[in-house]
């Protein structure tokens, strides 16, 4: 998975060249060939998620240049790592690659949020929306003074980055000013909440493993059309907390507003 966080360049999935700017996201499953440029003016950032080990684990493959290693692509390495070439990805059926998804910034399903979470969620990649069925995508953005209740889940892992603004949250009751580009990585049984600190929208970009607070968030919300202002008759169901404790494994704090009962 690859996400852009500044600046602008093109990506080419398969020999294709597209786009790559600031939101723009790209999820490439196996047998697909990517390469990224930089054709903006400024220096680029993306991040990327790579489900199991990549060349930068074998660092004893790597050969050495002026006293360092160097990742390049030599024959053991990409043996050892299962790479392919654009010629070999090509060759592959379509039965033997997975799932390759390439967004725009706010293309994906959306729904608005009740308070306190003002704001609203976009799923980029869920099993109800593509062939990917062991994490779930989504982005989440809060408008000023908006904040996501203390949960925490029993069946499920959480990795997070804030992708725009600026953001407070906090782990097991310990708070932190998180600026863009911060990485949050939240692990089952643990206390958290994150909220808007600053001007402007906060935004996260978050991966869950296994899937399903996207679902409750789609579920719990209101479809949105690009472009409308958040309506402020949203209210958040009294059946929330239980839904998200029975069908996704929240753990909601006894006493909060919308506690399983």
């Amino acid at each position: 998975m690859i996400y852009c966080l500044d600046g602008a360049g093109t990506i080419i999935l398969n020999g294709e060249r597209k786009p790559f700017a600031e939101e723009h996201f790209a999820h490439i499953g196996e047998g697909h060939h990517v390469a990224l440029e930089n054709t903006g003016d400024s220096v680029q950032q993306v991040f990327s998620i790579v489900f199991g080990s990549s060349p930068e684990a074998r660092i004893d493959l790597m050969p050495i240049q002026d006293d360092e290693p160097t990742l390049e692509f030599t024959t053991d390495l990409r043996a050892a790592f299962g790479l392919l070439t654009l010629t070999e990805a090509k060759d592959l059926s379509e039965r033997q690659k997975g799932e390759l998804v390439y967004q725009l910034p706010d293309t994906g399903p959306s729904f608005w949020q009740a308070k306190p979470s003002v704001g609203w969620v976009e799923v980029k990649l869920a099993p109800f929306t593509h062939n990917v069925h062991h994490y779930g995508l989504l982005m989440q953005t809060l408008y000023s003074g908006a904040a996501v209740r203390e949960h925490a889940y029993n069946q499920l892992n959480e990795f997070f980055i804030i992708t725009k603004g600026t953001a407070r949250a906090a782990l097991d009751g310990v708070e932190a000013i998180r600026p863009k580009g911060s990485v949050i990585v939240i692990g089952r049984n643990v206390w958290h909440w994150w909220g808007h600190a600053g001007e402007g929208d906060a935004q996260n970009f978050a991966v869950i493993d296994p899937p399903g607070v996207e679902g409750v968030l789609a579920l719990a919300g209101r479809l949105r059309t690009k472009g409308e202002s958040w309506p402020d008759d949203i209210v958040r169901s009294p059946e929330a907390g239980k839904i998200l404790h029975d069908r996704y494994g929240f753990v909601i704090k006894a006493g909060a507003a919308d506690a399983q009962r």
